[in-house]
């Protein structure tokens, strides 16, 4: 149980970057997109 959880967290920090960078251009878009309009 230990060993999986510890590999699942890997798992997640690993991706966290990628969730990060995602989130941060989804939340920058509707704003060029304001500034534009």
């Amino acid at each position: 149980m230990s060993g999986v959880r510890k590999n699942y967290e890997n798992i997640l920090v690993f991706l966290f970057p990628f969730f990060v960078s995602e989130w941060l251009g989804h939340a920058s878009r509707p704003e060029i997109r304001h500034s534009r309009t």
